[in-house]
């Protein structure tokens, strides 16, 4: 349980958030356009979910966890995670797998157990897809990659304010 909470989170701080907008340009879902007001109120949603704070405290280990490197046990779909166990929590990174063994994103841990730096994402082919920056625990600027490899979107993320902006 702990380790599919773990997975969804890793995958949704690792840049998903966007995939719905082209720079705060509506885009087409099936076959409707969404309006600006839905763009707008999707946009702060995801804002919302986005704007968690990533730390180690979020990762609890099980119970008599020993410090030092840790493998979770996989799911039922094949996936587990990495990372090195410090108290019984998460400590220098957390890295989730795809059941190939592929990494499927990794999210890196400062000192002080909050989230710092670039976070990406991969396809089970190995592929960047997203990948999100974090400051002090939070999302401060995600990108989303197209199936060729180059940045399709790449926003500013702004926890404080609640707004996601186009970088470019």
């Amino acid at each position: 349980m702990k380790t599919s909470i773990l997975t969804a989170a890793l995958i949704l701080l690792s840049g998903c958030a966007v995939e719905n907008f082209d720079n705060g340009i509506p885009v087409k879902t099936g076959q409707r356009t969404l309006s600006t007001g839905a763009t707008n109120a999707m946009s702060a949603m995801l804002v919302r979910n986005s704007c968690r704070k990533v730390e180690a405290a979020n990762y609890p280990l099980p119970a008599g966890t020993p410090d030092g490197a840790f493998t979770s046990q996989r799911n039922p779909n094949g996936t587990y995670y990495r990372t090195v166990a410090r108290n019984g929590y998460a400590s220098q990174y957390v890295e989730t797998h795809h059941a190939n063994g592929k990494i499927r994103a990794r999210v890196e841990l400062g000192a002080d157990g909050l989230a710092q730096g670039w976070s990406p994402a991969y396809n089970e082919q190995g592929q960047p897809t997203t990948r999100m920056e974090y400051r002090n625990g939070y999302p401060v600027r995600s990108q989303a990659y197209n199936a060729a490899g180059q940045i399709e979107r790449d926003n500013y993320i702004d926890c404080a304010k609640g707004t996601i902006t186009p970088a470019r």
